[in-house]
C-alpha cells in the first residue's frame, strides 16, 4: 500500500501532471460548444427554460421584480444578467429592452457559451483543489467526469437553466469538501467555501436541499467549522436572495402546498406523498439512472466493509451518499430525470475513491481494484455520453424541420399571421414563453411593452397553447379576433394542433406535418406552402 502511494506520489509531482487535469473539462466545452453554436437556441421538444431565466436577466439588469416561480434561480440569473450586461453594452448599445428583445439569439448564446466555459473552469478548478491538497490526480479527474455522468448533464448543459450552474457548484462542492477533510479542518478558508457554495446552490433551485449536509456529516461535531459553515450559508443565501425580497412570501405558500399536497408543484390531494406515484418514479430512475445508482451504492459499501483503512475518506462516502438518497427522495412527488444531475455528478468521485480503500498486497490486486473502478465509472459514463449523442441527433433533426418549415411558409410571411406555438424554437417563441413567467408583474408588463413597441412596433404573433390564445405581457387576446375574421394564418407546434378544436373550428382549411412539427393552416393549404400534409389528417379522409 505505501509503495503503491509512493509510486503515485511520484508520478503526480512530474513536471506538467496537472495537464490531465484540464482534459475532461476541454472536451465538455468542445461538446457543448458544438452544440450550442449548431442548434442556434432551439434544442427540440424542450426549449423553454432559457428564454424564461433570460427575461429574468433583463428584469434583473432593468430593476425591475422577479418571479418566485423560478424555484428561486437567483444563482443563474445573476451570472446571465452579468454576461447579459457586458455583451450588450458592447455589442449592442441601445435601450436595454429593445436591444434584449431585437438580439435575442445573439444574446442568449453568448450567455450559453459563458456558461460553458465557467463550468468547465469551476471543475479545471476543482481538480486543482483536491490534486493539491491530496497529491491524488485521479481523485480530481474523478470528479471532473461528473460532467459526463448523466445525459442530462450534457443536453442541458449550457442551457440557460439552473443544472448548468448546479452541476459545478456541487463538483467544486465535493472538492472543498474532500479537501478539508484531508487537511483535518485546520483552514478555515475551506469553511468559508463550503458555506458560500451551498448558498449559491440553494438560491438557485431548491432541490440543491440536500447538499446542505455535505459537509456538517463530513466535519463531525468540530464546532468551530461548523459554526463558520452555517454563517456563511446563511449570510450568503441571504444576499443572494435580496431581489427576490418580495416575492418570497409567495415562494413560501408554493413550497407548503407542495409539502402539503399529493400532486406535483403543490397540486392534487391533501397528503404529503402519493405512494403510487413515488413507485412510478423510482421505477423511472431506475430505468434512466440504474447503472449511475448502483455504482454509487457499491461504492457506499465497499467504504463501508473498508472504512477503518481511512476514516476521512469513509465520511466523505458516507456525506455524498446521504446527500445522494436526499436528492432521489425529492423527486418521489414528480420524476423529472434533470433534476437528480448535480446529486448523480460525484458517482464517478464516489467509484474512484471508495475503490483505493481496498487494501491490496501484490501488483495483481492492484491493478484488478483500479480495473474494477474504471469498469464502473465507464458504465457511468459511456452510456449517458451515447443517450446525449442521441439527443443531439434528434435536436438537428428539429433544427433542419424548423428550416424547412420556415421556408415553406416564407411564402405567407408579411400577408398572414404566422404563430409560434409551444414547443419550437422558431419565430421568437422562445420570446412568448418567457414572458409568460416574466412579464406577468405590473413593472414587468410595463417595461416590455415598451420594449416591444421599440423592438417590434408592438407586439409579435404568436399562439399559447394551454390557453388557446395569443399572448402578450399583462394580457391575454382571443386568437381569432387577433387574426381577423379574412385573416390568414399559420400556428406551428411540435404538439398535436386538432383543426376541430373550439378555437379553429370552422376556419382551419389544412394541417401539415414536418417531422415533428404540426402546422395548422387557415385559409392556405399545405400545397400552397410546399409542406407535406399530417398523415392523421389523409387518413382521415
Amino acid at each position: 500500500m505505501r509503495q503503491e502511494r509512493v509510486f503515485v506520489q511520484k508520478v503526480l509531482n512530474r513536471p506538467g501532471a496537472i495537464w490531465p487535469l484540464f482534459v475532461v473539462p476541454a472536451i465538455y466545452v468542445i461538446f457543448e460548444s458544438v452544440k450550442t453554436v449548431s442548434l442556434k437556441g432551439s434544442f427540440g421538444e424542450f426549449v423553454d427554460p432559457d428564454a424564461a431565466y433570460y427575461i429574468a436577466c433583463v428584469n434583473l439588469l432593468a430593476g425591475n421584480s422577479l418571479h418566485f416561480v423560478l424555484h428561486p434561480g437567483i444563482g443563474i440569473i445573476y451570472f446571465g444578467a452579468a454576461v447579459l450586461a457586458v455583451a450588450k453594452a458592447t455589442l449592442y448599445p441601445g435601450t436595454l429592452g429593445a436591444q434584449a428583445l431585437l438580439h435575442f439569439e445573439e444574446l442568449s448564446q453568448t450567455i450559453r457559451l459563458s456558461l460553458v466555459l465557467a463550468v468547465a473552469a469551476a471543475t479545471i478548478g476543482a481538480g486543482l483543489i483536491v490534486a493539491r491538497g491530496t497529491r491524488d490526480r485521479v481523485y480530481g479527474i474523478a470528479l471532473q467526469l461528473g460532467l459526463f455522468a448523466t445525459a442530462a448533464a450534457l443536453t442541458y448543459g449550457g442551457r440557460i437553466m439552473p443544472e448548468s450552474l448546479l452541476i459545478a457548484v456541487a463538483i467544486m462542492l465535493v472538492a472543498v469538501t474532500y479537501s478539508a477533510v484531508r487537511g483535518g479542518f485546520t483552514h478555515r478558508r475551506f469553511d468559508v467555501a463550503a458555506g458560500v457554495l451551498v448558498g449559491i446552490g440553494l438560491s438557485t433551485k431548491i432541490l440543491f436541499a440536500p447538499f446542505l449536509l455535505l459537509y456538517p456529516i463530513t466535519v463531525g461535531f468540530r464546532a468551530r467549522p461548523l459554526t463558520t459553515y452555517w454563517i456563511c450559508v446563511f449570510l450568503s443565501l441571504t444576499l443572494l436572495l435580496v431581489p427576490l425580497h418580495s416575492e418570497l412570501g409567495v415562494f413560501g405558500t408554493y413550497i407548503r402546498g407542495i409539502m402539503q399536497h399529493r400532486g406535483p408543484y403543490g397540486s392534487g390531494l391533501p397528503g404529503f406523498l402519493d405512494f403510487e406515484v413515488a413507485a412510478v418514479a423510482f421505477m423511472n430512475l431506475a430505468r434512466d439512472y440504474g447503472i449511475q445508482i448502483s455504482a454509487a451504492f457499491i461504492s457506499f459499501a465497499v467504504a463501508l466493509v473498508f472504512r477503518r483503512s481511512d476514516q476521512g475518506a469513509f465520511r466523505v462516502l458516507l456525506a455524498v451518499t446521504v446527500v445522494l438518497c436526499g436528492s432521489i427522495a425529492m423527486i418521489a412527488k414528480q420524476y423529472t430525470a434533470y433534476y437528480l444531475v448535480p446529486g448523480l455528478a460525484m458517482v464517478p468521485f464516489m467509484v474512484a475513491l471508495a475503490f483505493t480503500l481496498i487494501p491490496v498486497s501484490s501488483k495483481f490486486g492492484f491493478v484488478a481494484r483500479r480495473l474494477c473502478a474504471a469498469v464502473l465509472i465507464l458504465g457511468c459514463v459511456a452510456g449517458p455520453t451515447k443517450q446525449a449523442w442521441g439527443w443531439y441527433k434528434g435536436a438537428l433533426s428539429q433544427n433542419a424541420d424548423e428550416r424547412r418549415v420556415v421556408s415553406g411558409l416564407a411564402k405567407m410571411q408579411g400577408a398572414c399571421f404566422l404563430a409560434p406555438s409551444y414547443s419550437v424554437g422558431m419565430y421568437n417563441y422562445p420570446i412568448a414563453f418567457g414572458f409568460l413567467y416574466g412579464a406577468r408583474l405590473d413593472d414587468q408588463v410595463a417595461f416590455f411593452n415598451v420594449a416591444l413597441k421599440e423592438a417590434f412596433g408592438g407586439m409579435f404573433p404568436n399562439y399559447e397553447y394551454f390557453e388557446q390564445k395569443v399572448f402578450k405581457p399583462g394580457a391575454m387576446v382571443d386568437f381569432n379576433e387577433f387574426v381577423g375574421p379574412d385573416g390568414c394564418a399559420a400556428v406551428i407546434s411540435s404538439y398535436p394542433l386538432n383543426r376541430d378544436s373550439a378555437v379553429f373550428s370552422g376556419r382551419a382549411t389544412d394541417l401539415c406535418k414536418v417531422g415533428g412539427l404540426n402546422i395548422l393552416l387557415i385559409r392556405r393549404t399545405c400545397e400552397e406552402v410546399d409542406l407535406p400534409k399530417s398523415v392523421a389528417q389523409v387518413r382521415g379522409q
